[in-house]
Parts: C-alpha cells; sequence; structure tokens
C-alpha cells in the first residue's frame, strides 16, 4: 500500500471513538489476503453455493454454509485458523460470546492450546449438564463469565488469539455485541428516567447510533490490552457460528460494510497486519454461478402445488436483485452507506451519525486494493 494512500486514510479517520489512532502503526500496515485458492480453506470456498430463493413472505432463504450445529465443521474451522495463522505459537485462546459452542474452544484445547470462553451469562452449568442441547462438554476449556468490554480484567495473563466467532454481528437475531450494545443503550436510558435531557449526567448517549460505535470501541480497546505481544484478534462471519444466523445472498453488500468498519477499527487499534479471508472477484463469479443453478435444480424438485398453497412456492430471486448485490461487491465505492443501524434509527440524528460514518470508512478503504479485490469477505483478523 501506497504512502499517498495511507496518508489519505489517515485524514478520513476523524469520526468519533475511543480508540487511539497511532499513525507509525498505520504506516507499517500490511495484508495477508487468504481467498479460495489458499487451499483447504473451508471458509472461502466457492464451490460450496447458497440460496438465490425467496418466498411470497418477502424472506430470502439463507445460504446453507454447513457450519449450523455441526460440530465436526466446527472443529475443522479451528483448526484452519490454527494452522493458517500459525496460532499454536501465539499464547492462550479465548473465544468471546461463545454462547454454548465449545467446540471452537475444544479444538484449541486438543490441539495443545491453553483455551478459555467468555460469555455474559453463565453457562457452565449448562455445558456440564447431560440436559444440554449441544449433548458435550467443555473438555480442557475454562469458562468465563463476564462482559466484552472487561476482557483484560478476567485473568492476570494475557491471550495470544481472541476470536469473535459470528457473536459480533449476525444476519439474523441472535444476541451479538451489536444486539447486546444496543439493549445496554435502553438500559442506561431506563435508569436515567425521570432526568430532563438538558440535565442529563455525560456518561449518558441519547444517541442509539453513537452509543453502539463507543460500545464497540470499548470492546476492541480492551481486547487489546488483553493480547500477548504479536496476538491476533479475530473476526469470523456468523454464517460459519453454530448458531446459523448467517447472511443471507442479498445482505452480503451490508456485511462487507461491516467488515470495512471493523477495519477501520482494528487500524485505528494500531494493527501491524491484517489477516483477510475471503471470496476474490473471479472466485465470487463462479460461486454465483454455481448458486444460480444449485437454486434453480432445488425449485425444479420441489413437488407441483395447486389452489392457493401455489402463491407459496419457492422463486429465484429476480435478476435484477442478483445483479444488484453482484455489482455492489465489485468494489468498496459502490457499497451502499446504509445498514440495520440506519435502516431502523429513531431519529434523523442517529440515522445521520451512522450514515455519515459508514461514508467515512467507505472513502477511506476505496483506495485499498486488497478490500476491493476481495468480493465476499469471510473474516478478518488483526495482528497487534
Amino acid at each position: 500500500m501506497s504512502l499517498r494512500i495511507i496518508q489519505a486514510y489517515l485524514r478520513s479517520v476523524s469520526m468519533p471513538g475511543s480508540l487511539p489512532c497511532n499513525q507509525d502503526t498505520h504506516i507499517g500496515l500490511t495484508f495477508s489476503v487468504i481467498d479460495e485458492y489458499s487451499s483447504p480453506n473451508p471458509l472461502s470456498d466457492r464451490t460450496r453455493p447458497t440460496g438465490l430463493i425467496s418466498s411470497l413472505s418477502g424472506s430470502e432463504y439463507s445460504g446453507n454454509d454447513g457450519f449450523a450445529e455441526n460440530t465436526d465443521k466446527q472443529t475443522e474451522l479451528a483448526l484452519f485458523l490454527i494452522r493458517e495463522l500459525g496460532l499454536e505459537r501465539k499464547g492462550p485462546f479465548l473465544d468471546v460470546g461463545f454462547g454454548t459452542n465449545v467446540h471452537i474452544a475444544n479444538a484449541f484445547a486438543g490441539a495443545g492450546i491453553t483455551s478459555y470462553v467468555v460469555d455474559r451469562i453463565d453457562h457452565s452449568r449448562n455445558l456440564q449438564s447431560p440436559g444440554n442441547p449441544l449433548k458435550t462438554k467443555a473438555k480442557g476449556v475454562s469458562v468465563l463469565v463476564g462482559d466484552a468490554t472487561e476482557v483484560d480484567k478476567l485473568c492476570r495473563h494475557k491471550f495470544g488469539t481472541i476470536l469473535f466467532n459470528g457473536s459480533w454481528i449476525a444476519g439474523g437475531n441472535n444476541w451479538t455485541v451489536n444486539l447486546i450494545g444496543e439493549s445496554k443503550y435502553h438500559g442506561q436510558l431506563q435508569e436515567a428516567r425521570g432526568i430532563s435531557r438538558t440535565q442529563l449526567p455525560v456518561s449518558i448517549i441519547t444517541n442509539k447510533a453513537e452509543f453502539i460505535d463507543k460500545e464497540k470501541d470499548s470492546i476492541l480497546s480492551s481486547c487489546g490490552r488483553a493480547l500477548a505481544a504479536n496476538g491476533i484478534l479475530g473476526i469470523v462471519s456468523s454464517r460459519y457460528s453454530h448458531h446459523g444466523a448467517g447472511f443471507t445472498y442479498s445482505q452480503l453488500p451490508e456485511e462487507k460494510l461491516y467488515f470495512i468498519d471493523l477495519f477501520e477499527r482494528f487500524t485505528r487499534l494500531g494493527a501491524k497486519r491484517i489477516y483477510l479471508f475471503g471470496l476474490s472477484q473471479n472466485g465470487f463469479d463462479e460461486f454465483l454461478s454455481l448458486s444460480r443453478k444449485a437454486s434453480q435444480d432445488y425449485i425444479d424438485a420441489q413437488p407441483p402445488l395447486s389452489g392457493k398453497a401455489i402463491v407459496f412456492a419457492p422463486q429465484m430471486l429476480r435478476e435484477e436483485e442478483i445483479q444488484k448485490v453482484r455489482d455492489q461487491l465489485r468494489s468498496v465505492s459502490n457499497l451502499p452507506p446504509e445498514d440495520i443501524c440506519s435502516r431502523y434509527a429513531s431519529s434523523e440524528e442517529e440515522r445521520d451519525y451512522q450514515v455519515r460514518r459508514n461514508k467515512s470508512n467507505l472513502e477511506a478503504a476505496a483506495s485499498i486494493k486488497e478490500l476491493n479485490n476481495i468480493a465476499r469477505i469471510d473474516a478478518m483478523f488483526a495482528e497487534f
């Protein structure tokens, strides 16, 4: 990346936030791209199609990446990350917001890496219970309870790897960082009930978009403090999570926007290297071609319907919808600045904050070739 591009990026990262801006670290930032040609890559598999099918209700069928409620796939993912990123040399592992999915941490522990999981809810009793729906136990994994903004206070030692496996943002309703941030936002307002807006404490943030923005910064800052030297912090798409709240085909541009936002936060935190996992532009074209065929085959295999039921028959997404998504993923500058926070904003102030931040991130990243060359981002890790 040229010095000119880096300087342009540094001028653009002026949005509010709590992370320090380390210009020297930005100057030394490097990329490692792991795409579909980095075989075997269980994340960026161009031969695994997604659904291009909609129903009468307007809902779109999620692509079945095969990782939801699949212990073997979760283990495969963990071992791939260990091998690809050399995580066995980094030190202890922590899975943040694991829910009840201990399979990732179990695989790390099985590879000889001291492993921890943490969630806001105490799952330790459930994990050891014979009635646990996952029918599994934490095998040599320490189960911690705590908030993601206080990761650095969980243990006295540092972590070599900190992972958010589908727990950062999801394509469906799930208790990710985004939704928990929204819950905290309403909680602080509830505590301030009866206080006039002009007399609210400085700690009370009335703009939800701003609150969630600062919450994400606080979480990553805490993770940064908890990392050992040369430690790695990463987020894997919820398309590969155990809970299954993945992004549909139509949501892929918005998912990439979230990763662009994460890139901005990682670089502000002082990342030295970015590991980018995803499908290249050519790989995505192959993936899309296979998805068209698989979706049509699925429709053709459905039993014939009659009467009123016929309107519920699955249908292929309209060609203009499919092409719109493809065009948006061709370059960072094509991505729309709208996301779920701006679409469902409760005020113009809230919407403007989110759109302004998204536009700033997109403008800053538009000239970074690595982010343009990858059409679909599957995971992003940062080394510090």
